[in-house]
């Protein structure tokens, strides 16, 4: 089987003819944006993607993913690819330059992503993921939130999830059951259970930031009473201790064909509570999750 050739001929003239790159270069007198660099970036992200990620692509879905004592263990080959991933610095196209990302338009990003989702979407989604948690982040979370997350994700040292489905409703979110209740340290307590979370777990990335819909007591019923939490996989306690978090994977979904992408079941808070930080404003959660969903 031939090899993914990523066709940069063809991304360059939407990009160049369609969505008038250089007019937004010259626009916003960002000589980065310039056609010639990104190019370049592009012809980089080929080569990346037909000699680390195409060829073990295969190898992947042969393999998949295990669930080892409440962890995901990835393939071999995932795992090296990754790290070369964050090495090459693919994960920091997206992101303020203040927190290490190169702030990439979105049509640059979106040609990027198409590359890595033609060579190897089971990895790629991961990447789709955590960008947008570093979105999300941007737009709505508080400084200290910011810095302490942003720098992380946008190497590709940590990654993110999206939390919102669960079991009794699917995607009908007005009646969702996840509680939120306040700690002693002006956090949350997050109980509840959530499916369908694309790489919910995996041993590729030092840490996980969790995006999760739930709801504080008392809140209105329907979508309107849904708050938005950021629930790491591991966290700092107050000793600077790193401590694993409440939180655990109960299955892995089975997909044909996407055997290597881990689709998990979380349970949050079965012995006590995941500890996790309220975004944004309290009830007004989906508001801030659309910016990851979109």
């Amino acid at each position: 089987m031939d090899s993914y050739q990523a066709p940069i001929k063809d991304i360059m003239f939407a990009l160049t003819k369609l969505a008038n790159l250089n007019q937004f270069s010259e626009k916003t007198n960002n000589k980065d944006l310039s056609s010639d660099n990104i190019k370049m970036i592009l012809d980089e992200a080929g080569k990346f993607a037909t000699e680390k990620l195409d060829n073990i692509n295969q190898k992947g879905d042969r393999e998949g993913v295990t669930l080892e004592n409440g962890i995901v263990r990835m393939p071999d080959c995932f795992i090296k690819a990754y790290k070369e991933f964050v090495k090459n610095q693919w994960f920091t196209v997206i992101g303020e330059k203040k927190y290490g990302g190169q702030d990439m338009p979105i049509s640059v990003l979106v040609a990027i992503n198409e590359i890595w989702e033609s060579a190897n979407m089971s990895f790629a989604v991961n990447n789709m993921l955590t960008q947008g948690a570093i979105e999300l982040i941007q737009e709505h979370g508080s400084e200290k939130q910011k810095t302490t997350n942003l720098p992380k994700l946008i190497t590709g040292e940590w990654s993110g999830t999206m939390n919102l489905t669960e079991p009794h409703a699917g995607s009908d979110l007005s009646t969702l059951k996840t509680k939120a209740e306040k700690s002693n340290s002006n956090k949350y307590l997050i109980k509840g259970t959530k499916i369908y979370i694309t790489h919910g777990d995996q041993d590729m990335s030092d840490n996980i930031i969790h995006l999760v819909l739930a709801k504080i007591p008392n809140s209105p019923p329907g979508v309107k009473g849904i708050s938005l939490f950021l629930v790491p996989k591991y966290y700092n306690n107050d000793q600077g201790k790193l401590i694993k978090n409440d939180i655990k994977v109960l299955s892995i979904e089975h997909r044909l064909g996407h055997n290597a992408s881990p689709t998990c079941v979380l349970s949050f808070g079965e012995n006590g509570g995941a500890l996790g930080e309220l975004i944004g404003e309290a009830k007004f959660g989906l508001k801030a999750m659309w910016t990851m969903m979109n």
